[in-house]
């Protein structure tokens, strides 16, 4: 049971006594992790070479001030996106 909006991220009810948080790509802070649950239709091609697909295990490294690029561990590579391109990646993570 998850819902998502142009704002912000959204608390998803699992087990009893188990919440999950959905948040943009783009919104994770320093050292988060979590699970790749949507990618817009239009960019999965692109990120697949990069091994950002659906059910991958990220981690946020590196978030640049001013609209600048982030940078994420998956599969133990750094790979560097623009936020444009985050922004159309929702990762799931255990609050």
């Amino acid at each position: 049971m998850s819902f998502r909006s142009g704002a912000g991220w959204h608390k998803r009810s699992g087990l009893p006594g188990c919440d999950w948080v959905e948040k943009k790509l783009s919104e994770m802070e320093y050292e988060e992790e979590g699970t790749i649950t949507d990618i817009e239709g239009t960019l999965r091609k692109m990120v697949a070479g990069m091994g950002i697909r659906v059910g991958k295990r990220l981690k946020m490294i590196t978030k640049q001030p001013v609209k600048g690029p982030v940078v994420v561990v998956v599969d133990e590579a750094n790979t560097s996106l623009g936020l444009d391109i985050a922004e159309k990646i929702i990762v799931e993570m255990k609050s």
